[in-house]
């Protein structure tokens, strides 16, 4: 792995370290359910961006397969099915001017607001 993604993923789980300590000092310290979730989601999001930093590495390697298998489990883990994977796929091959537009596109046709 290339060592500026290394020190990038490093200093993600770091992050991460950071919040599930700041987590467990709040539920020592009796904090209110809504602050501990509010905590939980970001320190989920935090660790979805690292590992969406590190599949993108193994893409770039070659190793899709892999990623493939992983992403199937995890899918399959939360119930959801192969037009995720195929979505998640197009994703990932595709450069990020382009993947704005496509999101655009697929939310007019199906009349979701996309936040934009």
């Amino acid at each position: 792995m290339p060592e500026d993604l290394t020190r990038q993923l490093f200093n993600r789980l770091r992050y991460i370290e950071g919040q599930a300590q700041g987590v467990r000092r709040m539920l020592i310290g009796g904090r209110a359910s809504e602050d501990v979730l509010t905590q939980l989601r970001a320190l989920e999001s935090a660790a979805a961006g690292a590992r969406e930093l590190y599949v993108r590495q193994l893409v770039q390697q070659g190793m899709w397969e892999e990623v493939r298998r992983h992403l199937a489990d995890l899918l399959e883990a939360r119930g959801e099915g192969p037009a995720l994977i195929a979505r998640l796929e197009a994703d990932l091959f595709t450069p990020p001017e382009k993947r704005k537009r496509r999101r655009r596109a697929v939310s007019a046709e199906s009349g979701e607001v996309d936040g934009e």
